[in-house]
Parts: C-alpha cells; structure tokens; sequence
C-alpha cells in the first residue's frame, strides 16, 4: 500500500525492520517495486531497488516485470531508474515472449525504445516469432 501510494517516508520505516519482505506479493502477484511502478512513483521506485535484496526482475502473476510495465505505461524515468539497477534483466519476456522492447514498439512509447535501445538485443522474437519491428513492417 505505501509503495503505490507514494508514501515514501512510511516506506522508509517500514522498510528499516529486519522482518520485512520487500519482494512479498498481493493477491495479484504484484511487488512493492511492481506496485509502484504501476503507480508512478519514482521516488519509491528509487528507494527499493536502493535496496540490495529487491528483486527488479520479479515478475508478477501475469509474468510481466516491472521494467515491462514501465514500458508498457511509457515510464521513462522509471525505466532509467531500473535499467541503471545492476541486475535488471532488459530482454527478460513474458510468459508469451514479448520484451519490454516489443511491448513499448506496440504501445509507441518512442521515449522508453530510445533508452532500451541501449541496453537490449533488438532482434529477441516473441514466441510468434515478431521481433520489435515485426516481419509485416
């Protein structure tokens, strides 16, 4: 909850006992980190993958990781923030093959292609085959 709302400073407490998991799932198979990209909260965002044991490629419950969420949603600064996590898989599919690269390449978030681009094999296909710029292009 303090994650997709923004609290960082509840965040921070929390986040400071030894108990707390920082990669436990919701009912939706979402983390903290997946909530609060989902939300758009950089400065959460920043504060968990701060942290050593927060697993910036866990995927949720319909397989998509928080970086493909960012490019999903077009989240820039977000997607810098994990592609700068030592860690973050870039090329890491879904459960259908699909990259953050090809997901952003659907949704026209030229802005999130632009900084993958750096970082990421262009030519990983889906499991159809397609790669970013499909064979139809």
């Amino acid at each position: 909850m303090a994650a997709g709302c923004g609290y960082d400073g509840v965040l921070k407490l929390l986040l400071e006992r030894e108990d707390v998991n920082p990669n436990m799932t919701d009912n939706c198979g979402l983390t903290p980190l997946s909530f609060a990209v989902s939300k758009g909260q950089h400065k959460v965002v920043e504060l968990l993958l701060g942290r050593g044991d927060v697993n910036p490629n866990m995927p949720a419950d319909n397989s998509i990781t928080p970086l493909a969420l960012a490019a999903f949603q077009g989240r820039d600064g977000v997607v810098k923030l994990l592609l700068g996590r030592e860690g973050t898989n870039p090329d890491m599919p879904t459960t259908d093959g699909r990259t953050p690269l090809s997901i952003a390449a659907c949704q026209g978030n030229d802005g999130v292609v632009e900084l993958l681009l750096r970082d990421v094999n262009p030519n990983v296909p889906k499991n159809d085959g397609d790669t970013a710029l499909p064979s139809g292009l």
